[in-house]
């Protein structure tokens, strides 16, 4: 039998395992950014149709796995709006980033 301090512990380290893995999932979505082909300003980075179907599988996911698919749904959705977010800022500073060119003139006097 288990202790509540043993079942504690186990929670603690899955915790842990899910932000390790939430980290690697936004990592995924700021490097998806690059692939984006839209004008700034449009709907950017996001894809009604993707996250429509994301969150059909992730309901039916729920459902075999014995969880609550209304839970599970408004979790990922609200990931997924979170990281909307993440992707949007990265895919702008990738679409509006502008070559700079400094007239450093006391530099070629050297």
């Amino acid at each position: 039998m288990q202790t509540l301090q043993e079942i504690r512990d186990k929670i603690d380290e899955l915790d842990a395992n899910i932000i390790r893995q939430l980290v690697t999932r936004k990592q995924l979505v700021e490097s998806a950014a690059q692939f984006k082909d839209c004008e700034v300003g449009d709907s950017g980075v996001r894809a009604p149709s993707r996250i429509e179907s994301m969150l059909v599988e992730r309901r039916k996911l729920a459902v075999e796995h014995g969880l609550n698919p209304d839970f599970v749904e408004k979790w990922f959705s609200d990931l997924i709006e979170h990281n909307i977010s993440l992707e949007m800022e990265r895919w702008l500073n990738i679409a509006t980033k502008e070559t700079v060119v400094l007239d450093l003139p006391y530099l070629s006097r050297r």
